[in-house]
């Protein structure tokens, strides 16, 4: 908050104002004697915003907090790191993108590197995670990763492909939160330790569900994930980082394919019927439907994915016209 008041400030000083259309006029107009402290106030936001999405190397908080958090309120919170990402697509494209003089394209250098290191760092974790819980959050640090490599790019068929993944992410990992204390819950003693136990009460339903989640969260197909993992391979085939971009976000998927794999192995299959902490109570179906709703929501975003993706294709291209967005909020072209 603090670093946000700062960054903001300093904008507010040399342009005098904090409308965002308003500022994205002004902070093309500034000449060079202006350039280092808008330049800095723009970095600094990125850093603000990036601690909120947790990116690389400002991640560290969220696998401890998400984990230690109950369950609704983590999956609740899949969405708040989404707010960091979409200040990241919203700013650097109204305020300091092409158009924006001598900030123009501040961001552009770092968020490609920052976006590939996190989905690195991100399903590396998962991998090593000893928690279930844990482990989903360190996947969410992944998908974060995936859905910003594209957006750094700043171009119309880049950023759709990053927000169609949004939705997905959210969706899916709200959903594994959910599950994996439900899990956790059916295990006694263990919790979400990744250790054999006590199978849980429901092995068969909870299975299931779990299997769905790790093939949409892997990115396998059909679900929602291949698609829009292919959607981010398609934007950026003609990039020059396709090679690190192709490889990180297609090796991503195969870690989280062997983080989920371990998981399900021990909480499914490597069971101890004689482990003393079993005395798990069956959950109610309430705490079971929020999860298989969510479930069924991302099977109904795979099934809809051309009409969301014209979305996402209407959304971009907003994104990357802000004399528009600039002529509606001020009234400049009416």
């Amino acid at each position: 908050s603090a670093l946000f008041l700062i960054a903001v400030g300093a904008l507010y000083g040399v342009t005098g104002t904090l409308n965002m259309a308003d500022m994205a006029q002004k902070v093309a107009l500034l000449g060079p004697q202006d350039a280092a402290l808008v330049r800095s106030a723009a970095l600094l936001l990125l850093v603000v915003f990036a601690l909120k999405a947790a990116v690389v190397p400002l991640y560290f908080w969220l696998p401890s907090a998400y984990s230690a958090a109950s369950a609704p309120v983590a999956a609740l919170f899949a969405i708040m790191t989404k707010v960091g990402v979409y200040s990241i697509v919203r700013v650097y494209t109204l305020i300091f993108g092409a158009g924006g003089g001598v900030a123009a394209d501040v961001a552009t250098p770092w968020l490609l590197p920052i976006a590939l290191l996190t989905i690195v760092f991100g399903m590396v974790g998962a991998v090593g995670s000893r928690e279930l819980r844990t482990m989903q959050g360190y996947l969410l640090i992944g998908s974060i990763g995936i859905m910003l490599a594209p957006i750094a790019l700043f171009n119309a068929a880049s950023i759709s492909a990053g927000l169609f993944y949004l939705v997905h992410s959210t969706l899916i990992m709200a959903s594994m939160f959910l599950l994996s204390d439900l899990i956790a819950k059916q295990r006694g003693a263990r919790d979400d330790l990744l250790v054999s136990a006590a199978q849980p009460l429901q092995p068969a339903l909870l299975g299931a569900l779990f299997f769905l989640g790790a093939v949409a969260v892997a990115g396998l197909p059909p679900l929602s994930g291949f698609v829009g993992k292919a959607l981010i391979l398609a934007a950026t085939g003609a990039s020059p980082a396709m090679p690190w971009v192709w490889s990180i976000v297609l090796g991503s998927g195969l870690l989280a394919l062997l983080a989920l794999s371990r998981a399900g192995i021990v909480m499914f299959w490597d069971t101890n019927p004689d482990d003393a902490g079993s005395g798990a109570v069956l959950w109610r179906a309430p705490a079971l439907g929020p999860t298989a709703g969510l479930l069924l929501l991302v099977v109904a975003i795979t099934i809809f994915a051309g009409p969301l993706t014209e979305f996402t294709d209407a959304a971009a291209s907003q994104l990357l016209m802000p004399a528009e967005y600039v002529r509606a909020v001020l009234g400049g072209g009416e």
